[in-house]
């Protein structure tokens, strides 16, 4: 593997630049469903219903993603040699955000922290050693390993950053021997993996079910998806797509999964995982092989392209959002009655989400990641 590419930039991915706001839109949907449900026409309530409570899946298309753009940039490189450069291009793309939000909701800093037993005489210590552990946690991407903090503060909205950060650790490594593997090989791996991805969904069905996020948010139940995205940039890169094949998997793959998601009323998102990791990874190795043609084209068009490149504060940034729709909607709706209608209210939530969101990109996220990698020496890389 050649040391020295890292300079070498790949042109853009668009479509899947788009894609990412959808697939963030479709948690930030699934997340408002649950707290202020959207009903719709009789004959369509069911499948709607269903298509929402899936929304969690959106997290799958995630990590698929994530493993998929990050074996497409440094495909060839020998990352291990310079861990340290790549590293802080990682840090630098999440972590100003992240702390950004992390510290807009510390007004909603859980204040129910169970006490030990073993120190009940002191309340108060047992309170300030628990958020001390809390804090901790947050602040250096740890939450999404202890699935017993998932519903304090905001893990229920950070826990994925803790596992990316955990991909990003690991990717040099699969990177490196992964991409030494023949293509057979490469397919051979690609169905172990997936074998592997199922286990927590199938465990979950056969036999009592662990506590929700235990499976869901802990990250090394997650690592085979991301996993599986960086070995479709390897195969695709050794065996492209044409446009007209990429044109039909990404009809197939998506009508398949819209349906499949919208008739399933299974319980547990990661039970999916048989249709939805393989599909996921056709829509995005076929995006990913569109460049030219209207799709493309539209996909291309400069606001689908900022709602794509701010995806990743407007999932940050809902966090902040939904705590405070979740402590005004009553009183609102009591002074403006129309706010009581679900739809009008995802509207102004959603706007309320989306504005701040582009603001937060173009004015922390940017400028942020810029000046990190200038002040450490590292070159940016989109």
């Amino acid at each position: 593997m050649d040391t020295t590419a890292s300079l070498t930039r790949k042109p853009p991915l668009v479509s899947l630049t788009f894609f990412r706001f959808w697939a963030a839109f479709y948690v930030f949907a699934f997340h408002l469903h649950l707290r202020w449900p959207l009903t719709v026409p009789h004959l369509l309530s069911r499948p709607w219903k269903h298509f929402l409570n899936q929304g969690a899946v959106g997290m799958t298309f995630f990590f698929v993603l994530s493993g998929f753009i990050l074996a497409y940039n440094y495909e060839g490189q020998n990352l291990i040699a310079n861990f340290r450069g790549y590293f802080i291009k990682r840090v630098a793309r999440i972590y100003p955000v992240y702390l950004f939000c992390l510290l807009l909701s510390v007004g909603w800093f859980h204040p129910g922290i169970p006490q030990p037993a073993t120190i009940s005489r002191h309340p108060w210590l047992a309170q300030a050693l628990a958020n001390l552990l809390l804090g901790i946690q947050d602040i250096f991407c740890l939450q999404a390993w202890f699935p017993q903090t998932f519903n304090y503060w905001n893990n229920a909205g950070s826990w994925s950053l803790s596992a990316e950060m955990f991909f990003y650790l690991l990717f040099p490594f699969l990177l490196f021997h992964l991409g030494a593997l023949s293509t057979r090989a490469l397919w051979r791996a690609a169905f172990i993996i997936y074998a592997l991805c199922l286990l927590p969904g199938l465990s979950d069905y056969f036999f009592p079910p662990m506590p929700g996020p235990v499976y869901y948010a802990t990250p090394i139940y997650r690592l085979p998806e991301f996993t599986l995205g960086v070995i479709a940039a390897l195969l695709l890169a050794r065996q492209p797509m044409s446009e007209r094949t990429a044109k039909r998997g990404l009809i197939a793959a998506a009508g398949l999964l819209t349906v499949y998601l919208a008739a399933s009323n299974a319980q547990g998102w990661l039970i999916h995982h048989w249709l939805v990791v393989p599909c996921f990874m056709l829509i995005v190795a076929a995006g990913a092989s569109l460049h030219s043609g209207a799709f493309a084209r539209l996909c291309a068009w400069r606001p689908f392209q900022i709602l794509g490149e701010s995806s990743y504060s407007f999932y940050l940034v809902q966090t902040v959002t939904i705590f405070l729709a979740i402590e005004s909607h009553d009183s609102l709706a009591n002074t403006f009655p129309i706010l009581a209608n679900p739809l009008v209210w995802w509207g102004c939530v959603g706007i309320a989400t989306l504005i701040p969101a582009v603001l937060v990109w173009r004015a922390i996220e940017i400028p942020a990641r810029t000046a990190l990698l200038r002040r450490f020496s590292a070159a940016p890389k989109p």
